[in-house]
């Protein structure tokens, strides 16, 4: 079984379709999957999380999402 996903496409990103498509796919298998996707942003935005507010939130997002998953396989609730 594959482990929780977590995928962020931008809303301008040329591969948004693809990502969209593997979440889907993942889903259709029991994989539980979480299909965040960021308006009016391009391929890549989270990595300007410096100056842009959606790059600092999907930043936000990536730990979270990271800490609740260490949290859960270690047992802490």
């Amino acid at each position: 079984m594959l482990p929780q996903t977590l995928i962020i496409p931008a809303e301008r990103d040329p591969l948004r379709g693809e990502a969209e498509d593997h979440a889907a796919q993942l889903a259709k298998v029991g994989v539980e999957v979480e299909l965040v996707r960021y308006s009016g942003v391009m391929h890549g935005f989270f990595s300007q999380s410096g100056y842009l507010s959606k790059g600092k939130a999907t930043v936000a997002k990536l730990a979270k999402t990271l800490g609740d998953v260490a949290s859960a396989d270690a047992g802490i609730e």
